[in-house]
């Protein structure tokens, strides 16, 4: 052992015992206060050259010193947490999907599909025009029937009430073709049984058949003007019960006005032309006796 080691030990043992005694001296500390800390006693400086090795911490000091070669520990960064995202309500449980991942949507198990391409627009001279309201009508008529001229028994006599009915079909909006039929009491006569002055009246027919007619309408408004033109067949009662047989012309102006899509109300002013074939009789051969007559027809149209 050198001189310096020797002296390095004396140097610890003094500064031990004079740290005894004031430990000794001093009062314990109550037991509800804590232990007060004890300074840790100051290094003595080495000579130059030598190397002290440091003292160990004491109990009753309560510091730890760490050694002048021992390096701080590492410190790790700290971790974030994984995002969590609020569950979905009516989403199926599972795994919430990785982060920068395209959404996807699942409707029934499959995936949602690009609408198909339109279709190709329709050419406009293709499409198949209807009816305006309606394509069939049928026309229930009220009519008054008076005389312009002519020869009896194709001439009416009487000024009278007669009824009928037409049925057609709309083929546009524009033309319609029909048939009809009306009758109404034609002529009257009286008539003085012999040996009496007694007088009886006898009234006879008229039945119109009208076998085709077209109708024209001049606008496609509610209000609508139309012409007809027909032909057909003339059955004449006679007073005294001949029947007779004939043709005869429509003709007519009016109107139709539009009550809803179903229903019209009409009056048209029609031109009758009668011709009656009379039969050979005993004075006069064979003929056709031609009359004309005027009607005003107020019709209900109903439409579908």
């Amino acid at each position: 052992m050198t001189l310096a080691h020797i002296r390095a030990v004396l140097i610890c043992l003094t500064g031990v015992l004079a740290a005894t005694p004031a430990l000794a001296q001093e009062p314990a500390p109550a037991a509800s206060a804590p232990a007060p800390a004890t300074a840790a006693p100051a290094p003595v400086p080495a000579p130059a050259g030598e190397t002290v090795a440091t003292p160990a911490p004491t109990p009753e000091s309560g510091v730890s010193v760490p050694p002048p070669s021992a390096a701080p520990p590492p410190v790790s960064p700290p971790v974030a947490a994984p995002p969590t995202t609020a569950p979905t309500a009516g989403a199926p449980p599972g795994p919430a999907p990785a982060a920068g991942a395209a959404p996807s949507f699942d409707w029934g198990g499959r995936q949602v599909e690009p609408l198909p391409p339109p279709p190709a627009p329709a050419d406009p001279s293709k499409i198949r025009r209807d009816s305006w309201r309606g394509r069939f009508w049928i026309a229930p008529r009220l009519t008054i029937t008076g005389p312009i001229g002519g020869d009896k028994p194709a001439r009416p006599t009487l000024l009278t009430l007669g009824g009928g009915f037409d049925f057609g079909v709309r083929i546009n909006n524009r033309l319609g073709v029909g048939t009809g039929l009306s009758g109404q009491t034609h002529t009257s006569i009286r008539t003085t049984l012999p040996g009496t002055t007694d007088k009886t009246i006898k009234n006879g027919g008229m039945f119109f058949w009208d076998v085709a007619f077209v109708r024209l309408y001049f606008m496609k408004k509610r209000f609508q003007p139309l012409m007809e033109l027909g032909v057909g067949y003339a059955r004449a009662r006679l007073p005294l019960g001949d029947v007779l047989h004939g043709a005869q012309i429509r003709a007519g102006l009016g109107f139709d006005a539009w009550v809803s899509n179903q229903v019209t109300l009409g009056f048209t002013t029609v031109y009758r032309m009668i011709a009656l074939n009379m039969p050979k009789d005993g004075i006069t051969p064979a003929r056709w006796e031609v009359g004309h007559a005027l009607q005003g027809v107020l019709q209900l149209g109903l439409h579908w």
